[in-house]
């Protein structure tokens, strides 16, 4: 009963999470945050989107090819905003623990994730993280039927050149910058780049702006569920120093 009702609580929690990120302030260095600023900045802030879409009994939808309660879960960071690679690194820092190293561990270490923290690419390119979960179908442990559909796992059937051309960023002066590439990691993610600047080096997002999305159009959406759609951040809430942190 206690793993049902912890269940329910991660069901509800991602839910809740589709509405928009917590505007969570940055008030200290990132060697200083806990495990739960490190959960919350990758999973419910201003940089990170968590949605989980679940399907009922649609017969005669595109539905119908999956069991009712079928859970669709994506969750979408920001990964060219420094905030969202710092805070990997300090879950690495948790998990090793990095407390525990010696100083030649701990300078090896800050030289393997010198480049993450660094990203060079971010220079040029917005680069945003599509993640879902493990394996195609991860069955939760209760008594009902319910599934757990790798969004990711969809998109991997859908060829590159398509993906590109439907899912772009759109701020809210009606320009737009379609993904020039897509990229797989190990960790079953997908990474989209858009190119940061225009033919006058103009960035597509800055303090001028209020609001950007990350639009997964309407044939990726039907691709995915619904659990793919039009992903709405707003500036003011990734400004840090004068600067939009993307």
């Amino acid at each position: 009963m206690k793993m049902l009702i912890a269940i329910g609580v991660l069901i509800l929690s991602a839910v809740m999470a589709t509405t928009s990120g917590q505007n969570t302030k940055l008030k200290k260095p990132y060697e200083q945050w806990t495990a739960t600023e490190v959960t919350q900045i990758l999973s419910d802030s201003q940089w990170a989107r968590t949605n989980l879409k679940i399907t009922g009994e649609r017969p005669g939808s595109d539905a119908s090819n999956y069991p009712p309660e079928t859970n669709f879960f994506v969750q979408i960071r920001l990964y060219s905003a420094r905030p969202i690679r710092q805070a990997l690194v300090r879950r690495m820092h948790l998990t090793i623990p990095y407390a525990d190293l010696t100083v030649t561990q701990r300078g090896s270490f800050d030289a393997e994730v010198d480049g993450l923290l660094k990203c060079p690419q971010c220079a040029e390119n917005y680069i945003v993280t599509l993640s879902s979960g493990p394996g195609d179908r991860l069955k939760l442990v209760s008594g009902s039927s319910s599934v757990m559909i790798d969004v990711v796992a969809l998109m991997k059937r859908v060829p590159e050149d398509e993906l590109v051309r439907h899912v772009s960023l759109l701020n809210d002066k009606g320009e737009r910058r379609t993904a020039t590439r897509v990229l797989t990691t190990k960790k079953n993610e997908l990474v989209f780049l858009f190119p940061r600047f225009d033919d006058q080096r103009k960035p597509l997002i800055t303090v001028s702006n209020k609001k950007f999305y990350l639009d997964f159009d309407e044939y990726l959406s039907r691709k995915a569920e619904g659990a793919l759609k039009k992903f709405k951040f707003d500036v003011i809430d990734l400004v840090q120093d004068g600067e939009v942190m993307f």
